[in-house]
């Protein structure tokens, strides 16, 4: 998974972070949308405030702006793939893309 300047735990391949904006109507889906992605692949998924130390971490260690993304992380902590504020999270595209990094 990477990112080791984290205190995620670093698993073996690629991993789907799901970064919400801290409200509970908005990590409810995202937590939805997480469990959607988990029943179409195995890939290690990760949801995070983005405004937690962590989550602020990612953000700035990729200059992502805003606060809800979805992104796909290979092992050298390279992006994969990024989805972001204004887009549709769609939970089958996720995981077919995960499935592509490896």
């Amino acid at each position: 998974m990477g990112l080791e300047f984290t205190t995620i735990s670093d698993l073996q391949g690629a991993a789907i972070y799901f970064l919400h904006d801290g409200s509970e109507h908005n990590k409810s889906s995202f937590t939805g949308l997480m469990s959607d992605v988990q029943r179409r692949t195995k890939k290690q998924c990760v949801l995070l405030d983005s405004k937690s130390e962590d989550g602020m971490k990612i953000r700035r260690f990729y200059a992502l702006k805003g606060t809800h993304f979805v992104i796909i992380v290979r092992d050298n902590d390279q992006l994969h793939h990024v989805w972001s504020d204004g887009e549709h999270f769609d939970a089958s595209k996720i995981a077919f893309t995960a499935e592509q990094a490896g």
